[in-house]
């Protein structure tokens, strides 16, 4: 791959250029955006490392001229940067971030990663869950009956969703699969998705999902419970512990999943609202409800100092 450099600091852009290097590719530097511009021109590039900031906000205004023209539109720009830059990064329009002092490996594979990413196969699509969400995503493949796999890379983890003929037919989020898969993609607000699309036929045929429209309309009821309840979740680092008993009408089957966090909590004395999240137990709204429900019951408490 062949990759451009722009730092106005030039140890740090030859850092990085010899980075790229030894790691298979080739890699030219840039002091400024003029220069950037100009090699633009010159060279057929797969993907651009910008350091933030840069004199006057060149580096910025590097950045939106890049999203602004249809030739780069799609090239793949790797913004490096620390505190708010890097967020102001993925607002503008760039593909990753990473912090100014970080491994060589980790700067080539994040390079490599966005460039995959951003080859979309041709009548695919790619979008940023930072300006769409991927229900509507999803909502626009059903009206347009589209046949594919819709590959997203999330913040905590990556997941697909296979559509046939317009409706998702299977589906895996990290360790949950079929419907609980599709309603933890939906409630994910963040993160890179592709669709590749492929002749009808060719997929399952027996549907295992059903029409996305129920699923949305129970994401919404859900989002409607947990506004109710919110207020009551501490913050994630929180430690949790059992106050009480389950309440057995609680513990009867329901789609959220009471029982199981109470037992988790119980068996994991001081565990965090984060790390219950990691153990995918079920869709992340499912266990904040379940859990705002068990504090505000007074059943899960937080541990203060």
């Amino acid at each position: 791959m062949r990759f451009l450099v722009v730092d106005a600091d030039l140890i740090a852009a030859s850092w990085t250029a010899e980075a790229l290097t030894a790691g298979g590719h080739h890699a030219f530097t840039a002091a400024d955006a003029r220069e950037a511009h100009a090699l633009l021109a010159l060279a057929d590039l797969d993907g651009m490392v910008i350091a933030m900031p840069m004199p006057e906000d060149s580096g910025w205004q590097l950045l939106q001229a890049l999203r602004a023209d249809s030739r780069t539109r799609g090239l793949p720009v790797l913004v490096v940067s620390e505190g708010k830059d890097r967020v102001r990064g993925l607002l503008k329009g760039a593909d990753d971030s990473l912090p100014k002092l970080v491994e060589e490996d980790e700067v080539v594979a994040r390079a490599e990663r966005m460039v995959e990413l951003r080859a979309a196969p041709p009548g695919g699509l790619l979008g940023d869950l930072s300006e769409d969400s991927l229900h509507q995503l999803l909502s626009s493949l059903e009206r347009e009956r589209g046949t594919g796999v819709l590959r997203l890379i999330g913040e905590r983890r990556d997941g697909w969703v296979e559509l046939e003929r317009g409706l998702p037919v299977s589906a895996r989020y990290g360790l949950l699969s079929g419907e609980s898969a599709l309603l933890a993609l939906l409630d994910t607000h963040h993160g890179q998705v592709t669709f590749e699309r492929r002749r009808e036929g060719e997929g399952i045929e027996a549907l295992e999902i059903g029409p996305l429209s129920g699923l949305l309309a129970r994401l919404e009821q859900l989002e409607d419970r947990l506004r109710r309840f919110e207020v009551h979740l501490p913050e994630t680092r929180a430690n949790l512990r059992i106050k009480g008993d389950l309440d057995p009408e609680l513990a009867t089957p329901h789609d959220t999943p009471y029982d199981e966090v109470y037992q988790r909590i119980s068996a994991l004395p001081g565990v965090t609202i984060e790390e219950l999240l990691s153990h995918e137990i079920a869709p992340e709204i499912h266990v904040r409800l379940a859990l705002a429900v068990l504090i505000k019951t007074e059943v899960v408490e937080e541990i203060r100092d």
